[in-house]
C-alpha cells in the first residue's frame, strides 16, 4: 500500500536530516521536511501510553521501529504463545490480534520442535524451563516493575499431609526434557508431544526405569503468591497417580489441563523422594524468582544487549553470520524507573526493531548487536535483551494509518515493518504484546 504523512502524528522531529531521495519513493507520499543529516524520526501516538516511533537512517540504510510504552498509563505488556502445547506455531500478527493487543512483536527464539529456547513464564505459570542457557526478560503484572539477565528460577515439592517424612526437594527443570541424574523434571500439557513425561510405551531392556507421580490440583487453593515479597507462586495438588515399583513407561498427565507428572531416575536422589510420595498426600509446589520480586512473565532471548547502562552486546567474528552480522532484529529494554522504585520516576518498557537483508533495494541493511544495543541506550534503555530476529522480525499494530503501515495484514492492522522479502512475515512460537489494559489472564490472587 502507499503511506501517506499523516498530520495527526505527533510530530516529525528531525535529528538530523536527509539527502533529498533517502527514502523509497514507494514507501511515502509526502516527503519529511527535513532535507539534510543522518537521520529522521516520526511518532505517532497509538493509545494512552503507546508511542510508535519510525526512525529512518540515511546511513546503510537502517529502518527502526520503536515502541514506548508507559504502564503508568494503562497499557500491559503479556505475553501470547501461538497455542495451548508444544509444538505450536503461529503468526505474530494473529497472536497479538487474538489476544486483544494494540501491538505486538515476534519473541523469543524457537526450537526445531515448537516451544521456545529459554525459560518462559505467561500469567504466572511456567511453560518451560527452556532447552538452552539464556538470558530473559520479566515484568510484573502491572507493569511498574521490570528485570533483565539470567533468570534463577528456583522450584521446590514439599509435603504437606503425609504418613512419612518427606524430605522437600528441589525441581530443576520444566517441560525440557528428560531430568538428568539426580535432578527432578515437571510436566504439564504444555509440554505436548515435544515434551512429554519420561519413559517409553513399549520399552525394552536397557531403557531406564523413572519414578514419577501425578498431581492434579485442589480447587480451593489456586496460585497464590507465597510470602509478602512475591518472591515464588505456590499452589497445592493431591498425589493421584503413584506406580509403585517405579516403571520404565511414562505416567500419563490424564485430562486436566493443570495436572502435573514429576519424574526423576530411580535409584537416583530424585526418584526416591518420588518414592517416598502416596496417593492422597497433599503437597505444596512453588516456582519463582528470589531477585525479580512479583514477576509474572518472563520472555527469553540471547543475548543481553544492554547491563546497568553499558553495552554488552557481543561483537562479530567470522563464522557468526547468522547471528552476529547486519541482520534484522527484535529487542525490548526498560528504563531506569522499572528499576529504582521511585514514585516520580516512570517505568517505560522500550520494543524496538531494526529491518534488514533489504540494503541493495535501499530500504534496511540491518545491525549488528553492538548498534543494536547502542540504540536501546540512546533511547534511554538500562537493560535490554535481544529476542529472535533475522527473517522472524516483525512488529504488526492494531489501528490502521496509512502514516506509518508498510503492509496491511489479514487478521487485521498493519505490519509497520517489513519482514525479509525472502520470507513475508513467518510462523514464530509466541509474541510479545501491548495490551490496552489489564491482563485478564493473570489469576486475581497474582495481581
Amino acid at each position: 500500500m502507499r503511506a501517506r504523512i499523516h498530520r495527526r502524528a505527533l510530530g516529525l522531529i528531525v535529528v538530523a536530516s536527509v539527502a533529498a531521495g533517502a527514502l523509497a519513493p514507494w514507501a511515502v507520499d509526502v516527503a519529511p521536511v527535513a532535507r539534510a543529516g543522518t537521520s529522521t524520526t516520526w511518532n505517532y501516538k497509538l493509545a494512552p501510553g503507546v508511542q510508535l516511533t519510525r526512525i529512518r537512517y540515511s546511513k546503510g540504510p537502517q529502518e527502526v521501529r520503536l515502541l514506548t510504552i508507559n504502564p503508568s498509563l494503562g497499557p500491559r505488556i503479556d505475553i501470547a504463545a501461538a497455542g495451548s502445547k508444544f509444538p505450536m506455531w503461529k503468526l505474530t500478527s494473529s497472536m497479538s490480534k487474538g489476544n486483544g493487543a494494540l501491538a505486538g512483536v515476534n519473541g523469543d527464539f524457537a526450537t526445531p520442535f515448537g516451544s521456545q529456547s529459554h525459560l518462559t513464564m505467561i500469567d504466572g505459570e511456567i511453560w518451560t524451563t527452556g532447552f538452552t542457557g539464556g538470558e530473559g526478560f520479566g515484568i510484573t503484572d502491572n507493569g511498574r516493575r521490570a528485570f533483565s539477565g539470567n533468570p534463577k528460577l528456583e522450584a521446590a515439592l514439599r509435603a504437606v499431609t503425609t504418613a512419612q517424612t518427606v524430605r522437600p526437594f528441589d525441581l530443576a527443570s520444566w517441560n525440557a526434557g528428560n531430568p538428568l541424574g539426580r535432578n527432578v523434571g515437571v510436566y504439564t500439557q504444555r509440554g505436548g508431544t515435544a515434551a512429554p513425561p519420561p519413559g517409553k510405551t513399549s520399552p525394552v531392556a536397557g531403557d531406564p526405569y523413572w519414578c514419577e507421580a501425578r498431581l492434579n490440583p485442589m480447587k480451593r487453593f489456586p496460585p497464590r503468591w507465597s510470602n509478602d515479597t512475591k518472591t515464588s507462586i505456590t499452589r497445592r495438588y493431591r498425589v493421584s497417580v503413584q506406580p509403585e515399583p517405579c516403571r520404565r513407561t511414562p505416567v500419563p498427565l490424564g485430562d486436566n489441563p493443570d495436572s502435573v507428572v514429576i519424574a526423576g531416575r530411580a535409584k537416583w536422589a530424585g526418584g526416591r523422594h518420588i518414592k517416598e510420595l502416596k496417593r492422597g498426600d497433599v503437597v505444596k509446589l512453588s516456582w519463582g524468582f528470589k531477585d525479580w520480586p512479583g514477576v509474572t512473565d518472563v520472555i527469553g532471548g540471547n543475548p543481553l544487549l544492554v547491563e546497568h547502562k553499558q553495552n554488552v552486546a557481543p561483537d562479530y567474528y567470522s563464522g557468526a553470520d547468522n547471528i552476529l552480522w547486519n541482520n534484522p532484529r527484535t529487542s525490548v529494554g526498560f528504563t531506569a524507573g522499572c528499576r529504582d522504585q521511585r514514585p516520580r520516576t516512570v517505568c517505560k518498557v522500550l520494543i524496538l526493531t531494526v529491518d534488514g537483508r533489504q540494503g541493495s533495494e535501499g530500504w534496511s541493511k540491518g545491525w549488528q548487536l553492538p548498534a543494536l544495543a547502542a540504540e536501546l541506550i540512546k533511547r534511554d534503555a538500562v537493560y535490554a535483551l535481544n529476542l529472535d530476529g533475522g527473517g522472524t522480525t516483525t512488529m504488526w499494530v492494531k489501528n490502521r494509518d496509512s502514516a506509518y503501515c508498510q503492509s496491511l495484514s489479514s487478521v487485521g492492522g498493519c505490519l509497520v515493518n517489513r519482514p525479509s522479502p525472502s520470507y513475508g512475515e513467518r510462523q514464530t512460537i509466541e509474541a510479545l504484546v501491548v495490551l490496552p489494559g489489564k491482563d485478564s489472564g493473570t489469576p486475581v490472587a497474582l495481581r
